[in-house]
């Protein structure tokens, strides 16, 4: 990925007030308790063989190749991924030794996981544009369940985004993490996996509670496609700092769907590498009860 300009640093922006809709109550207990599921993450090790001209250079689009191929049904595993339409699981990678990259997936559904250890046996082999790999490693890193996340009525959070985060609207990528953005990826994600969604208003009140009061982030890009369908994918990567007015129920929401964020995944393009989220809540001496820690 190529780095390009700083985007914002060291801005500051106040609290957004709290106006609550009229005629709403304040008592939405059962919007803070997530469905019954589970979130696993695996880890893939692969090598480069030996004696090969090309070196290993991975890409998103190599990597989202690749990961496909593991994942995607066919007649044999019908419990697979759609080829089209939403995907539920994502990515992260890196090269952590010239000759070695590693993959981690975290999968929103059981029934990937099973076709997941169906097909990558040890010794497997792969490729990775010209470079021929064998699977080395496949080990089960962590396990999560929804239902055991409790929001914390927390009102500052540090979002880190790692591998950088984007949203689309239409075909145009946009780099920019607002709490609109980064909060209903995370509702839309848990509505389609799961079924669970907090009512309209509730959201809107917790959207409006919180604001960014410092940003730092810088873009970064990668081009996707061949010839004239290939496009430039950007992205924010770095951090903002948001800090939230406003009863304790909408901040216990605000905390819960960061919470679900961390393990899902924010934005778009989170089986290509981006979109993780990672959160950090300044002033809080422990994480809230139910908080998946690494």
């Amino acid at each position: 990925m190529v780095n390009s300009p700083l985007v914002l640093h060291g801005a500051t922006l106040p609290p957004a007030p709290l106006r609550l809709l009229p005629g709403r109550s304040r008592e939405r207990r059962g919007w803070l308790a997530l469905p019954p599921g589970r979130v696993r993450q695996w880890e893939v090790t692969l090598k480069v063989l030996p004696g090969q001209d090309h070196s290993l250079a991975p890409s998103p689009a190599g990597v989202h190749s690749l990961t496909s191929s593991w994942l995607h049904s066919n007649d044999l595993d019908p419990d697979g991924e759609s080829h089209h339409g939403r995907h539920d699981y994502w990515v992260r990678w890196r090269r952590s030794t010239p000759d070695t990259l590693g993959i981690r997936l975290a999968l929103l559904r059981d029934e990937l996981s099973s076709v997941l250890v169906k097909r990558l046996f040890l010794g497997r082999a792969e490729r990775l544009g010209q470079v021929a790999l064998l699977v080395t490693g496949l080990r089960e890193v962590g396990s999560a369940r929804l239902e055991q996340l409790v929001g914390a009525p927390c009102r500052r959070w540090t979002l880190q985004f790692p591998t950088g985060v984007t949203f689309k609207r239409g075909d145009i990528c946009m780099p920019w993490p607002s709490p609109e953005a980064v909060l209903n990826s995370i509702r839309r994600r848990l509505a389609q996996v799961w079924g669970w969604e907090p009512d309209t208003s509730a959201m809107r009140e917790a959207i409006r509670a919180v604001a960014p009061c410092r940003i730092d982030l810088a873009t970064r890009s990668w081009r996707e496609g061949r010839n004239g369908r290939a496009r430039e994918v950007a992205l924010a990567v770095g951090e903002i700092e948001w800090a939230a007015s406003g009863p304790e129920e909408t901040r216990r929401l605000i905390d819960l769907l960061l919470q679900a964020g961390e393990l899902i995944g924010v934005g778009a393009k989170t089986t290509w590498g981006a979109g993780a989220l990672e959160v950090s809540r300044p002033g809080l001496a422990t994480p809230p009860e139910g908080v998946a820690t690494r």
